[in-house]
């Protein structure tokens, strides 16, 4: 795998689990997580030096 923007993706999750959690949903909190990490790790250009 490439070097992009991995860190969205558990940083998605996370937060996604805790707004779930929050609303006593936590496995569609996780998907809609993984989904948003996934999709901002794509929309976020990469840095040219890296």
């Amino acid at each position: 795998m490439d070097k992009k923007h991995n860190y969205f993706i558990p940083s998605g999750l996370l937060i996604g689990l805790g707004i779930g959690i929050l609303f006593d949903h936590p496995a569609p909190g996780l998907l809609i997580g993984l989904g948003a990490g996934i999709l901002l790790s794509a929309v976020v250009p990469k840095r040219n030096g890296e």
